[in-house]
Parts: C-alpha cells; sequence; structure tokens
C-alpha cells in the first residue's frame, strides 16, 4: 500500500488523469476502510502515502474543473466528479483530513454524495467508525509532485468553486514513465 496501484505510477500521484485514477482508486479505498475497520492495530490511516495521494487528487482537477485532458475518461467531468464524491467522503474519514471534506462537499457531494456511492454501506457507517473531520480549505496555491511528474499552480487554492470560477491556474504534466494504458502519450502538456 505504498504506491498507486498502477503499473506504471508513482507513489505520490498516477500516471493516468483524474478520470480512470479515481475510479481505481474507488477500489483501492474500499480495501484499505475494510482492513482499517476490522484490524484498526494495523494503522492503514497513518500512511503518510495517503496525505499525499488526496493532495494529487486534490489538484489534479480543482473543484469546478470543466474539462481535464489527460487520460481516458477524463474529458467526462460527471466521470471525475462521480469518482470524487464516491471517494473524498470515505477518504477524508479515513485520513481525518478536513481538506479531503472540504472539497467533497463543493464537488456536490452533500446533494449527491451517498447515491452515487459503490459501497453505500460504508458511507453510512464512517460516523460510527471515525471521527469526524474539521472541515478545511487548503491554503496552498502551489502543488510538487516530482516523482509523478506533475505540477500545480495557481492563483488561489484549488479548494473552492469559487477558485476556478475567479482565479488563473496551471497543471502541468511531465510524468517520468510517460503515459501508458488509460492514459494520453502527452508529456509536457498543460492545462491553463
Amino acid at each position: 500500500m505504498v504506491g498507486v496501484c498502477s503499473a506504471h505510477g508513482f507513489d505520490e500521484g498516477w500516471n493516468e488523469g483524474p478520470g480512470y485514477s479515481n475510479s481505481k482508486f474507488k477500489w483501492f479505498l474500499n480495501s484499505m476502510l475494510y482492513l482499517d475497520s476490522v484490524f484498526p492495530e494495523f494503522g492503514v490511516a497513518r500512511n503518510p502515502w495517503l496525505d499525499r495521494i488526496g493532495e494529487w487528487f486534490c489538484r489534479v482537477t480543482p473543484v469546478g474543473m470543466n474539462y481535464a485532458p489527460w487520460g481516458h475518461q477524463s474529458n467526462n467531468r460527471g466521470y471525475y466528479e462521480n469518482g470524487r464524491i464516491s471517494n473524498f467522503h470515505r477518504f477524508a474519514y479515513l485520513t481525518g483530513n478536513g481538506i479531503l471534506l472540504h472539497n467533497w462537499k463543493e464537488t456536490g457531494g452533500t446533494e449527491r454524495g451517498i447515491k452515487n456511492s459503490f459501497r453505500p454501506w460504508t458511507d453510512c457507517a464512517l460516523s460510527a467508525l471515525y471521527k469526524t473531520p474539521v472541515e478545511a480549505v487548503a491554503n496552498d496555491p502551489v502543488g510538487l509532485f516530482l516523482l509523478a511528474g506533475w505540477i500545480m499552480v495557481g492563483t488561489k487554492p484549488p479548494s473552492t468553486k469559487e477558485c476556478y470560477e475567479t482565479s488563473v491556474g496551471m497543471i502541468f504534466q511531465c510524468r517520468p514513465l510517460g503515459g501508458y494504458s488509460h492514459s494520453f502519450a502527452s508529456e509536457n502538456s498543460f492545462h491553463i
């Protein structure tokens, strides 16, 4: 559980864009939640990789992004938004990360949450298993993922709808292993 469950990714970000990577992460997250709820002594939620991959997911598609040009199904807003809504709620509770909870709400999680979930019983059990995270907004407008080959920068942090509607930002990819599988071979591409 130190990698991203992708043969061509690194442990701080996927080689694929937000669409397919959110989809893959959903199944990995289910497994982590099951393991953590049955064997809390394993400390699954304390793995520092989880905070890093959570930050990558928040930054690769700022809340409100209409189009993400990296990888299979990334150009389908509903696909990556549904992935975020399905993942971020459970991910926030597992890690206690309030930024993930805020991103979930800003993406529409309170309106679409449980009905978008692939494991609704897991979402329902969260409050019994974990403390509710204290909601927070990311305050750093720059994300640097050198191993995975992604840079995200903006005039505001990527956590709120307002940010995407009223700021300027860029997401740049130059992945050391390039694009494979459900990704696009689009190194040095950027999205402004």
